[in-house]
Formats: C-alpha cells, structure tokens, sequence
C-alpha cells in the first residue's frame, strides 16, 4: 500500500499547525468534519490512560463508513480526496485526517464498516501500515490515537478533550439537514 513518507507528513503538520492557528487539538474539527461528510448523525468521543501511562483518545462515528479500495485510495496519501466541492462537503483537500499527527501519536487505530464489508488498520509512529480486523459491529467509522503521557493528570487530560470537542463541535449540523450532529464526549451531550 502507498503511504505518504513520514518526513514528508511530519513537515506539513509543522506547517500547517501555524495556518489551523496553532491548536493542537484542531484534528478533532477535521475528524468532525469527516464524519458529517460521511452523512454521520452521531460522534462519540472517548479518552483514557493505559496502564502504560500512554494517553488514548477515540473519535467514532455513525456514518456511512469508508470502503477499502477508497480507504486506499484517499485516507492514506496527502492531498487526495474522494470529496466532490459541489456536494456539500467540509472539506474535499485530502489533508485533514493527517492532523491528528498534531496528537504526536505512537500508534493509529482505524476502523470503519460499510454496509456491504469492513477493514481495519494500524499505523505505527513511523507511518508503517499493517492491516487488521475491523473493531466496529455495526455502520461508522473509528479512529483511536495513542501516545506518550504529555498531561501530568489523567483529569486535565479528560477535561482538554472535552473542551476541545465543545469548541469545535457544538455548532456541527449533519450534512443533508439542519438538525444538529448529536456529539458525545465521555458520554455527556456536547
């Protein structure tokens, strides 16, 4: 499978943290926005420490999924997007699910099921792909992101991600309709 060198995605993050405004947590907005490009009605987020210490975060939704031969196609290279600007789409540049490189992850766990089939993937710190089963049961999308402890304090780590996902995604609609996109994190309605 192509994969974008790592050299080459770790200088566009450095870059781009500048033009998202120097949030680190702006990946929360690119996975939002994919998930209501997905046509997604609901995104939960949950986050945690392993008892490794290693700091996890999960941002699943509930939209149509991605198919392989897309998955391979556009997840995974810089600048390619399945997106058509004229459909009502957030985003259509094929860069935004490569900030989550601003997590400083050791580890990427993607999952995602169509209707019709499913398939999963890990991607190591050094952008090495290894396919795996799919952790999903039913239609969506998961991505989970871990890393070295950078919060001194499991809470101050919750209640970043929290913040974080209510600034970015308390005015989200759904992509078809005005009706909010139902957003969770640790559970409780953002």
């Amino acid at each position: 499978m192509t994969q974008p060198g790592e050299q080459e995605l770790h200088r566009w993050v450095e870059a781009s943290h500048i033009e998202y405004g120097g949030d680190p947590w702006c990946f929360i907005r690119e996975l939002a926005q994919n998930s209501r490009d997905a046509d997604a009605t609901r995104i939960e987020v949950t986050c945690g420490v392993l008892d490794t210490g290693e700091e996890w975060i999960t941002f699943s939704d509930n939209g149509k999924g991605m198919a392989w031969v897309n998955a391979q196609a556009f997840l995974l290279k810089l600048y390619a997007s399945g997106k058509d600007e004229t459909q009502d789409y957030a985003g259509a540049f094929g860069v935004g699910f490569w900030t989550v490189l601003l997590f400083k992850p050791n580890l990427i766990l993607i999952s995602s099921r169509t209707d019709e089939e499913s398939w999963g993937l890990k991607v190591d710190r050094h952008l090495a792909v290894t396919r795996q089963e799919c952790g999903l049961e039913s239609r969506g999308t998961s991505i989970t992101l871990i890393r070295n402890s950078l919060c001194s304090d499991v809470s101050i780590f919750r209640n970043t991600i929290a913040e974080r996902v209510t600034y970015y995604c308390r005015f989200l609609t759904c992509r078809l309709s005005d009706h909010t996109l139902q957003t969770f994190c640790e559970g409780k309605k953002v």
